[in-house]
This record gives structure tokens, sequence and C-alpha cells, in this order.
């Protein structure tokens, strides 16, 4: 794995991490980030992703408004907008792997990875002819083509790689008001890769890819009974979301001397965000529509000086970020405007970070890290034609890591670590009382045991991770007038713990029958959390499942035939705390009612069968056609799971 900057074998991390390489993703049927993420024990996310979370915490963290996430997604060492990735655009398509890192990754990846990182790397070109050509089709009208040529432009010197990817469907969901499907989807992602290498100790490799993502309304009704109406909606509005994205990206290794290394990695990334939300999600008129349009502009440099010696290894280096974003989103009745909000962020971010592995003893080693973050943020906010309401804000941490490890033999590896996580402050708009209210930054200390193992002469591969979390001065989103949810803004209110772990089995029966699972528990919970209008103190985390269970069996014949057969448990989670409003209660601000999302059990199969070049899939994903509420807050409508979805594929080439 590659994702903490170190380049270590999996069974040597001690970090808990989940890795899916091309052939995984190949056997499973992924077609996205989401697939990955959605077989990923620990990682919670639904159909249609509007969000996703590691350890029960969320992307966006608990107080959404902030310009900062809890969990940095980066793909060919671009970071990536939110919702590139909430969206479902994020292909998997020519992936090389995938790298789900679990727990805080601030020392190494700065202030928006407090609760995890997720690592892409596509392949890149070689000086070998390459050519592949894929068709999908499937249920809901799904269907795609992709392609990837590359090869040497110039011989030992230039090499070039191409692929495209575009898929559509026509949904699940029908919409009932307007007659028409409710959430299809159109997608295409093109990237272009050039590898420059004019002497033999420099690479430098240029990346340049374009995604345009359109989908529909991702959302079901509820009745005026509270029965949820599975794939069907009831909105007078034509929602649809559409993310367009263009990034170059620059990286260089210049190898100075046998051990020593040096890394920069260059980031631009433009991404546009339209869409058309129902305001009121009914189907009363008038028709109230929101009409987004958010511009971002991601820029960064980091500069990485690495060394890999016997004894010790390490890194040390220098981060530069910009990122900038304006927002303007207008509220129209019947397609007359009734009110505009705009708003402008900008967060400049630097670093000065490094991380030491030291083997001082036989089988013995230390890991030292440490990272100092300074950022600089300024937000301004108004309605229509008012003066900006403008918040300037700076902050700064020092986040050590510190770990222990020791191999007690050549297939057992046990280790500890501990290590600060941060997210930075901001300012979030409370549209009811047209104020901006700026809040500080949160931070997490996390305590984590490892340990890697293989057993059974070496056919039982094992890896376990145990850890604590404490989190303090944290970012929470609430109401400051109970039931008008456009009160809503952060505050630092909260404080609290996540405990568990995240347990991985793989059985290797024989050469061509593997058995694996994993299994992750994890029990949030708010210690303390008081605002002006509820008291959630006590009570676990919104949409964190307490336990997730995953069990396969992979089969491949010599004949050219696999079959990949799995199921996915996910236990019901908290989707919305209702409180008491009265403030003449004695239970005023006391939680007392809990909406909930369903548990689901989903069994999913794909089969394979190669004949040379070709290779031929089908997959069914929910075989049983489960039909479950992912999340079910007041109001009305709600995320359901998919239903079953089949297809089949055809590819060629290598």
């Amino acid at each position: 794995m590659t994702g903490e900057k170190i380049r270590r074998p999996l069974d040597k991390t001690l970090t808990s991490v989940a890795v899916a390489t091309e052939k995984d993703m190949q056997e499973h049927g992924d077609q996205t980030l989401t697939d990955v993420m959605a077989r990923t024990p620990g990682v919670s996310t639904a159909p249609n992703n509007q969000t996703f979370s590691i350890r029960g915490a969320p992307v966006a963290g608990l107080g959404e408004q902030g310009p900062n996430d809890l969990i940095s997604v980066y793909v060919d060492g671009a970071v990536q907008p939110r919702q590139t990735v909430t969206l479902g655009t994020l292909s998997v398509w020519d992936m090389e792997q995938v790298e789900i890192l679990r727990g805080p990754q601030s020392t190494v990846q700065g202030r928006n990875a407090m609760a995890g990182a997720i690592v892409l790397k596509s392949k890149d070109p070689t000086h070998e002819p390459t050519f592949a050509a894929q068709a999908r089709l499937g249920n809901y009208n799904e269907r795609g083509a992709a392609f990837v040529v590359g090869g040497s432009a110039i011989p030992d010197t230039v090499a070039l790689r191409l692929a495209v990817e575009h898929q559509e469907d026509d949904g699940y969901i029908h919409n009932e008001t307007l007659n028409k499907d409710a959430n299809p989807r159109r997608s295409l992602v093109a990237r272009g890769k050039l590898l420059w290498q004019p002497v033999e100790s420099l690479d430098v490799l240029v990346t340049l890819a374009h995604t345009d993502h359109r989908r529909g309304n991702p959302v079901v009704t509820y009745t005026a009974d509270d029965e949820l109406l599975f794939y069907r909606v009831r909105t007078n509005a034509d929602a649809w979301d559409r993310m367009r994205q263009n990034t170059l990206s620059a990286q260089v290794e210049y190898r100075l001397l046998p051990d020593w290394t040096l890394h920069s990695t260059t980031a631009l990334t433009h991404a546009q965000y339209d869409a058309v939300l129902d305001f009121d999600q009914t189907d009363t008129a008038p028709v109230d529509e929101v009409f987004r349009d958010h511009q971002r502009q991601l820029d960064s440099q980091e500069f990485r000086l690495a060394y890999d010696g016997k004894v010790l290894k390490g890194h040390a280096g220098l981060y530069f970020g910009d990122s900038r974003e304006d927002r303007k989103d207008r509220l129209l009745f019947d397609g007359t405007p009734a009110i505009a909000l705009f708003g402008d962020t900008r967060v400049r971010n630097h670093a000065l970070f490094g991380e030491l592995t030291w083997a001082f003893a036989p089988a013995w080693e230390l890991i030292a890290g440490l990272r100092h973050d300074r950022e600089r943020n300024r937000t301004a906010s108004r309605f229509d034609a008012d003066p900006d309401t403008v918040t300037e804000n700076s902050y700064g941490a020092l986040l050590p890591k510190l770990g222990l490890s020791y191999q007690w033999s050549a297939e057992h590896l046990v280790g500890a670590v501990v290590q600060r996580g941060y997210r930075g402050g901001g300012s979030a708009f409370n549209i009811a009382e047209q104020t901006a209210v700026p809040f500080d930054p949160e931070y997490s200390v996390n305590y984590e045991l490892s340990y890697r193992g293989r057993w059974l002469d070496r056919r039982l591969q094992v890896m376990a991770n145990l850890y604590q979390t404490d989190w303090r001065d944290q970012q929470v989103t609430y109401l400051t007038m109970l039931g008008n949810d456009n009160s809503a803004q952060v505050a630092n209110a909260g404080r609290s713990r996540l405990r568990g772990g995240e347990l991985s089995l793989g059985y290797d029966v024989d050469q061509s029958w593997r058995l694996y699972a994993g299994l992750a528990h994890n029990d949030s919970r708010y210690l303390h959390f008081v605002t002006a209008t509820q008291d959630l103190s006590g009570q676990p985390f919104e949409r964190a499942p307490r336990n997730q269970v995953n069990l396969g069996s992979r089969w491949r014949h010599h004949s050219g035939f696999a079959l990949n057969l799995e199921a996915v448990h996910q236990a019901a989670s908290n989707s919305q705390y209702l409180t008491d409003g009265d403030p003449a209660s004695p239970t005023y601000r006391q939680v007392v009612g809990v909406r909930r999302g369903d548990s689901a059990t989903l069994f999913n199969v794909t089969a394979q069968y190669r004949i040379g070049r070709w290779l031929a899939g089908a997959w069914v994903k929910n075989l049983f056609d489960e039909t479950y509420a992912v999340s079910r807050p007041t109001g009305t409508v709600a995320t359901a799971g998919a239903p079953r979805t089949l297809g089949v594929s055809l590819r060629y080439g290598s």
C-alpha cells in the first residue's frame, strides 16, 4: 500500500486498511468507488451515494456547513471535491488499486483526513502496446462502453495511456407526479496520462482527467400515514444534480541517490456543480425549486524527500493548498424568483510534515511522525443585493503520531499507534437569522492496536485492529429554531468517543478456492452534546451502524471460469433524534423519539468466463430483492436501498 506515503506490504501495515486491486474489482462487478465502499466493513454508504462515513464519522462531519471534510479522497495525487464522491462519479475503470484507510490520517494527509482517507491509483502508461474495450448492459436500461489504449510514443522515453468510459441508465425510482424516471444517470469519464523518462533517474507523470456526471432525484416518498413508497417519489420539481470536473496533476520522482528520492505532486482541479432541488420535496403547489451554481478550484503543491534504508525509512515534506468556492443558490416559486443566497469561501493551507520508521532492534520498529498545519479561511455570504457578511479566521495545529511494532515471528506482527486528528474551523450561515456564525477547529486522539498474522501454513491470513478515538470541540449542526431547517448552524457543541475494531480473514482452501470474511464493530457515542435546542449526550452518532459483516467465496477454475458469492450485512442505525421543544416541559431538549433506518443483508453474485483475451461477466446485486430504508429522517422523503440489479459485460484486451 502507498496511502501513507511510505510503501509497505499490506501485512506490515499497522493502519486499518482495505485494499481492492483491479482483479478484485472486476470479480465483484464494481463500477464506481461506491461499490467498493459498500462491501468494506467499517465504511457506511448508500445507493445513489449522498454521503459516506468511516467508523461512523461522515465525510462532511457532524457540522456539515464547514469548508473542510473529515475524509480525504485522492485520485492520482489530486484531492477530490466532496460532491465528486457523493454523487457517485468516481469510476474504477482502469484503476490499478483502491485503498481505504480507516481512522485518522491527519499527520500525513492533513486537516481533511480526521476520520480516514481513500486513495485511488489509476494505471500508468507503459511502453508495451495496450488496448482493452468493454461493453455493459443491465436492467433499468443500463448501458455503457469503455476503452483504454496506450503504448510508447518515443521508445524508452515517452509513453501514453488514454482511458474513457461512458455509462447511463434510467434509474429505479419513478416520479408519480411527473410520470417519468426520477433518478436517471449519465456519466462520462476520460483520463489521459503521459509518462516521460528522459533519464534513468527521473520519472514525470502528467495526468489530465475529465468527469461529467448527471443524476436525478435519489429519494423516495413517505405518505401521510408514514408508509415508505419503495422506488416511488411524489415531487413536482424535476430534480437533478450535475458535476463537471477537470483535473491536471503532475507527479515527479527524482532518484537522487540509491536510498534518496525527491517527490513532487502538483494538482489543479476545477469543478462545476449545478443542481435543481425540490425545496419542500412534495407535490403540492407551487413548484418550489432551488437552482444551485457552485464552482470550486482546488490547487495544491507537495514536495517530499524520502529515504529508504535498511534501518531507517521515512520522509519529510512541505505542502501548500489553496481552495476557492463560489456559491449561488436561487429559490423560485413557479418560475418566479423569490430569494437568492450568495457565498464564497477561500481556504489557504500550508504544512510541514514528516514520518520516520526506525528498526532500532531485531524485530522491533518505532514509528514517529509530526505535522505542523496552518490554515487561513475567509467566508462571505449575503442575500440578494445585501452587503456581504464576512468572517476571517486562522488556525494551526501540531499533529503527532507515535507507534511501535514487534515482529514476533516471520508470520506474526503486533503493533500500537497513537495519533492526533484535526479539522479546521470555519463559518456557517444561518439562513433564518441571516447571520454568519464562526466556529472553532475540532480535534481527536486515536489509540489503535494492530495484529497481522498467517496461520495454517500461511493459508489463513488475519488482519485485526482495535481502536478508541476521543473527540473534542466537535463541530455539530443544530437548529436554533426547532422545526425550521433554515435555522441550521454549526457550533463546537460536542465531545464524543468511538470504540471498536475491524477484522479481516482470508483462507485459501486450495489454489482455486478462497474464502474471506470481514467484520466491523463501532460503538460511537456523544459524551457531551448540548445546544440551545437539544441534548444528545449519551446517544450514538446518526447513520453509524454498530455492526457490519461480509462473507464471501471466490472460486477460479483452470478452464477460465470464476465465481464470486458474497453476503453483506449492515445493522440498523439511528437516522434522526426527536427532541422535546417545549421550554416548560421537564424533558425539554431531551430525546423523546428516534427515527431509524433498517438493517439489511444483501447477497451478491458475480460470474466470469475468460477465453484468450475475451472476458465475459455477469452480476446480480441484492439477489433476493430486499427492500430497506437506509435512513428515515422526519419529512416527506427518505433514502432507500437499491433493488435487485443485474447485468452482463464483455471485455476484450489485457
